[in-house]
């Protein structure tokens, strides 16, 4: 059984391809979460599901969800790091899709903040990600 919010650690495992969706479901079925956390996973949730889906229609259907659900984050605080660093993910990944493209902006927040993160596991995947994504 997890220790009460394992919530960034499985969200973690997820972004690492150490774990699975399902934990992340489970995880934020028993937690309460302030409300820019609880919809920024959300929309991570959407995300996934949409980009592992083979069925067209499902896939717009989770697309419309991720944005539904990552505006509420934003609306409950728009200088959240786990909000910005799931929109830069999903605009990076999701491709051909009508979003109003945060790319830059997002990167160049996630940038100023880094040294003003304390959680280390946070700190190593906005590194990682970051990474990866000025080599390209």
């Amino acid at each position: 059984m997890m220790k009460k919010n394992d919530i960034p650690e499985v969200f973690f495992k997820l972004v690492n391809k150490e774990g699975t969706l399902d934990s992340l479901i489970k995880e934020l079925k028993k937690e309460v979460l302030n409300p820019c956390e609880m919809y920024a996973c959300q929309a991570f949730c959407c995300a996934v599901l949409a980009k592992n889906s083979t069925n067209y229609l499902n896939k717009r259907k989770y697309i419309k969800q991720y944005d539904i659900f990552i505006s509420r984050a934003f609306n409950e605080n728009p200088y959240s790091i786990e909000a910005r660093l799931i929109r830069f993910m999903v605009e990076q990944k999701l491709k051909n899709v009508e979003f109003v493209e945060h790319i830059l902006e997002d990167l160049n927040f996630l940038k100023k903040q880094y040294g003003l993160i304390e959680d280390m596991r946070l700190k190593e995947v906005i590194y990682k990600i970051v990474l990866q994504y000025e080599k390209k």
